[in-house]
């Protein structure tokens, strides 16, 4: 096979089904691919693997779906070779990912997100520093 998009995909493919055969039934995960969605409606780029929970939403005409970010438990880019440029472009994707989260997390108007005060308490009483604000990527 030479079809670089098509080689791409069978390593995708072929990491999905290691994940998908390692997770134990009956825990309503998933592997698969497609988009993280945010508390706006705003879509992350394409993620190649994603486990994920509950259901998502189809993309019209394709094999890919949107999930919540709330429903995102872990997030893999699936590389063929390791070089400088594709670990950058990795790196970017997981990092707006993390940064999805982060403000899903901190967003008061969605009625699920996390209250992570205690958490934050947590962190000060133990370290006797006050927590260091979220960082964005430049």
């Amino acid at each position: 096979m030479r079809h670089a998009p098509t080689i791409g995909e069978m390593y995708e493919g072929l990491t999905a089904d290691i994940l998908g055969r390692t997770i134990p039934p009956g825990l309503d995960l998933k592997v698969v691919s497609g988009f993280a969605e945010d508390h706006d409606g705003k879509l992350s780029n394409q993620i190649d693997c994603m486990l994920v929970r509950g259901e998502g939403t189809p993309v019209p005409y394709t094999s890919n779906y949107k999930w919540h970010i709330k429903d995102v438990i872990a997030v893999i880019e699936v590389k063929k070779n390791l070089f400088s440029k594709g670990l950058d472009e990795s790196y970017h994707q997981l990092r707006e990912i993390l940064e999805t989260h982060s403000s899903w997390i901190q967003n008061a108007k969605e009625g699920g997100a996390y209250n992570i005060n205690p958490s934050r308490r947590a962190f000060s009483e133990i370290t006797g520093e006050v927590v260091p604000g979220i960082r964005t990527a430049s």
